[in-house]
């Protein structure tokens, strides 16, 4: 009886051991996740404040470039789009409608009726028999209830350096290369440029001859204007007077531009936002 005794003593001890080591082990293990799972869910923590951090400073002070490639030469910018037919219409209103998008696009009033009644104004016809002159102001009636053309760069750019001021600066880039206005267009300025109304390449035949009484100027009723809003390798985006946003192939666009004299109008300044 009396080994009987210690040997389940004994055995209880053991099992009693056994079950020790067993909760031990247990508790080291629970303790070891438990503290993995929180390095995990610091380092998840930690990551997320750095991918919201500036990428200067994931880089340490080195400004962050995306890459550049070939694909990337295509620009586009966000150019308010207005329709000359808009009422109150201006049947003849091209110039100003194209003015009042670039103006817009700056923060000003871009209202075309507004800006029809500011420009500079000559008579279709005067007293003496003689032509109005685009050169020089707006010739005739923009509303098309009486006769009626158009206006060329000069009173447009002036019109606009009157409206922004000294603020910024009217450039008349007139006679530039297209590439020159691309540029612009690219630094994100927006460019004002006749065109023609079908923006088919004009012929010799397309134009005339006034008598004006600042002597003869050429003249023509295909007479357009509208904004480069955006280009890419193959084409030039314009938004139209017509309340619509028109895409050229870009060698033809150069030769309507060309053939228009080349007129083309932007705006800089200190403040572009």
């Amino acid at each position: 009886m009396r080994r009987s005794f210690f040997q389940r003593i004994n055995s209880y001890l053991t099992v009693g051991s056994l079950i020790l080591i067993l909760v031990v082990t247990l508790g080291y293990l629970f303790y070891t996740c438990n503290q993995e799972t929180k390095r995990t869910t610091v380092d998840a923590a930690t990551k997320e404040q750095q991918l919201a951090l500036p990428k200067t400073d994931l880089l340490r002070g080195v400004k962050f470039e995306p890459p550049t490639t070939e694909d990337a030469d295509s620009y586009h910018l966000d150019v308010p789009l207005y329709n000359q037919l808009s009422e109150p219409a201006l049947k003849w209103g091209c110039e100003v409608t194209a003015l009042g998008m670039l103006l817009a696009y700056y923060g000003f009033d871009g209202d075309k009726n507004r800006l029809q009644e500011a420009i500079e104004k000559v008579p279709y016809i005067d007293e003496f028999g003689l032509m109005g002159n685009p050169n020089i102001g707006f010739v005739g009636d923009a509303t098309g209830e009486n006769p009626g053309t158009g206006v060329n760069h000069e009173p447009v750019a002036q019109l606009a350096q009157k409206i922004v001021a000294s603020r910024y600066q009217v450039i008349d880039a007139t006679g530039s290369e297209l590439d020159t206005l691309l540029t612009q267009v690219k630094e994100g300025k927006p460019v004002w440029v006749a065109v023609t109304i079908d923006y088919q390449i004009p012929l010799e035949s397309d134009f005339h001859m006034w008598q004006t009484r600042q002597g003869p100027v050429q003249v023509t009723f295909k007479h357009h204007a509208a904004i480069i809003t955006g280009y890419d390798k193959e084409a030039i985006y314009l938004n139209d007077a017509y309340g619509k946003q028109v895409t050229v192939e870009r060698h033809q666009f150069e030769q309507i531009y060309q053939g228009m004299g080349k007129q083309g109008i932007y705006i800089e300044g200190k403040d572009l936002s």
